[in-house]
């Protein structure tokens, strides 16, 4: 075994499976993420997220073909909440890969491949704050693809994001199924529009002004009010324009978001109770 590897598998013991160990690691795409026991790709509130980090956990793995064809390194460090990062690299002759997951949920993933015709492309980047955008540069054309989460990225444009968005993703957790997943939401979405009732936007605006009413009162209610409708509001509120609003608006819009936000994964029931009155999500199904 060369020092490479050596060094590679004396560290998957910390991060990894006993199971995953049994054999002798070599350089794949998505491969020391895929074994790490303790790390997982999941999706919290329409943005990717790694579970399973734990503060002080710092790890750099290095793993490299004998013949320096293919490398793939992964470096770790979780100092604290909101303080964890992620870097991972893979490339081999034929494709590079590149994971970067900072503190406060951005990520930046990369796929390039080399093809007969040129060179394809694929990003997806999620910012702190923000947008979701798939960015695909195929030759000399490019094309982004944006939306407020992942989720309502794949309902958009199946097509296109079956195309690009889920291969890579699975590549860095296999089996994850997600355009099942949102064939899941599709049919909640459906079963919600013919047996609920959507949230009147009107109320909804006005219960947001009342955050910033003179009588505190009035600005309790209003809080109450706006958490009740639990899942079914979130959508709303996490496109409210706080631009125009006051401190104390700004502070107890903060809270209610955050208590809202489940520390669980999403789940398609979840995920319909707060697209159900997003115009956006609704306009691309029906053009479909």
């Amino acid at each position: 075994m060369s020092p490479h590897k050596a060094m590679g598998a004396m560290l998957l013991v910390w991060l990894a499976s006993p199971a995953s160990l049994l054999a002798e690691p070599s350089p794949t795409p998505g491969g020391l993420l895929q074994r790490s026991h303790s790390m997982r790709f999941e999706i919290h509130s329409g943005h990717l997220r790694l579970s399973g980090l734990r503060p002080g956990q710092r790890a750099t793995l290095t793993l490299q073909c004998p013949e320096g064809h293919a490398k793939e390194s992964l470096v770790v460090s979780h100092a604290g909440v909101d303080a964890a990062s992620v870097t991972y690299a893979y490339h081999d002759a034929q494709q590079q890969w590149a994971v970067d997951i900072q503190r406060n949920g951005q990520v930046l993933i990369q796929h390039h491949t080399n093809q007969e015709d040129g060179r394809l492309q694929i990003e997806y980047r999620q910012p702190g704050l923000g947008s979701v955008a798939l960015v695909v540069r195929d030759g000399a054309s490019t094309r982004t693809l944006t939306a407020p989460d992942l989720w309502r990225l794949l309902l958009i444009d199946r097509e296109f994001c079956g195309h690009h968005l889920v291969p890579m993703l699975e590549t860095l957790r296999p089996g994850w199924r997600l355009d099942r997943f949102a064939d899941q939401i599709e049919q909640a979405l459906l079963v919600r529009s013919a047996t609920g009732r959507p949230l009147d936007r009107q109320m909804l605006d006005q219960l947001v002004q009342d955050l910033g009413h003179p009588e505190f009162r009035r600005r309790q209610t209003a809080e109450v009010r706006l958490r009740r409708f639990g899942h079914q509001a979130a959508g709303y509120l996490g496109h409210v324009d706080t631009g125009n609003l006051s401190a104390e608006q700004r502070y107890r819009l903060r809270q209610i978001r955050r208590a809202l936000h489940s520390p669980n994964q999403d789940t398609p029931e979840r995920v319909a109770a707060w697209l159900i009155d997003d115009p956006s999500t609704w306009v691309a199904l029906l053009d479909r």
